[in-house]
């Protein structure tokens, strides 16, 4: 179901005259029975598609077509038919990736459009379960009444989708304090690579041992895999993954085999930092931080980049939720813009 906030869909105003299907009658097999699997919308044009060609980094690809997703039914709809067809799918939120994450040939999902809903807020519990088109910015205005937020703080928060956040593992400004999203996902509703939908959250390590098969279906092949994982290379897991506090880079085996000494288990945190991968998560139950009660900002100045880094240390002791360095440069350009005006001598 779209929310409140679900722009118009432009192909369904009377004065519209435009094809948003399709310009290409190569494609019309396969729009027309992407159209018959979904309640959202598709769009096989090449206006649609090159806006879907780049995101935030310096690639270019123009897609296939884009899906406009309402519900993980049909994300599984258009999953299991293109597995069927052996056409790539790409899930995408906001298109903030810097290294061309979101943009390939493939049938771009683009969540946002309708998958944005918070779906349930537990304040005593500090959860909240919402699908994963919602922006992190909405997302916390909905929590804000509750005194909650979902503490990765990303700049680009305004556009950046839960998803997104997710499938990067992301993280913000205030990470010394609040660290990365893997630390708050509990549990993800999911659909894999054959459409089938799959729920992924803490799992004791004895049923994973029980339900693994590695000829079996696709979860208990998924099961075995990650038992052998556990079994043969946590000892060369332990030795290779770099002890960093902003380690977003490959899959959270670390965080896996770490998990797994206690007797269980959250593949849920595994999903997170796969880039869509491994799984489409469509819906997640994270955990939430209380908004602080007071805030204070401490301003430093320096006469060089070197003296202001040596003190970097010494503030790190004091707690900080925070450390941001702004130099000379991006002063001098925010001089410039109206809104900073004021602000800066």
């Amino acid at each position: 179901m779209a929310s409140k906030n679900t722009p118009p869909d432009p192909s369904v105003d009377p004065r519209t005259n435009y094809d948003y299907r399709s310009d290409d009658d190569a494609d019309s097999a396969l729009v027309s029975d992407l159209d018959g699997l979904v309640d959202g919308d598709v769009r096989f044009d090449e206006y649609s598609k090159q806006m879907y060609a780049t995101d935030a980094s310096a690639y270019e690809v123009t897609p296939i077509g884009v899906v406009y997703p309402t519900s993980t039914a049909d994300v599984a709809a258009v999953t299991e038919y293109c597995a069927g067809e052996e056409i790539p799918v790409l899930p995408r939120g906001g298109g903030t990736s810097l290294a061309g994450q979101s943009v390939n040939e493939a049938v771009v999902l683009d969540f946002t459009r309708y998958m944005t809903d918070v779906l349930d807020v537990d304040p005593d519990g500090r959860r909240a379960r919402a699908m994963t088109g919602i922006t992190l910015g909405e997302l916390n205005r909905t929590l804000e009444p509750h005194d909650l937020k979902f503490a990765p703080d990303p700049s680009t928060a305004d556009r950046s989708a839960l998803g997104g956040a997710i499938g990067n593992n992301t993280t913000g400004a205030h990470s010394l304090k609040y660290g990365k999203t893997d630390a708050y996902v509990e549990e993800v509703e999911a659909v894999l690579a054959d459409g089938s939908v799959e729920t992924f959250g803490e799992i004791a390590v004895s049923e994973l041992r029980e339900d693994a098969d590695p000829d079996g279906a696709l979860l208990e092949r998924i099961y075995a895999e990650v038992v052998r994982i556990l079994d043969e290379e946590a000892d060369e897991i332990d030795d290779r993954y770099p002890d960093l506090k902003r380690n977003v880079s490959g899959y959270n085996l670390d965080v896996l085999v770490e998990e797994s000494e206690s007797g269980t288990v959250n593949l849920a945190k595994l999903l997170v930092g796969s880039e869509g991968t491994l799984a489409i998560v469509t819906e997640a139950e994270i955990s939430l931080e209380p908004i602080p009660e007071t805030k204070g900002v401490g301003l430093l100045t320096y006469h060089s980049l070197m003296d202001a880094m040596e003190d970097v240390g010494p503030i790190l002791e004091h707690d900080a939720a925070a450390v941001e360095v702004l130099d000379g440069v991006l002063v001098d350009l925010a001089r410039d813009l109206e809104e900073f005006k004021d602000v800066i001598g």
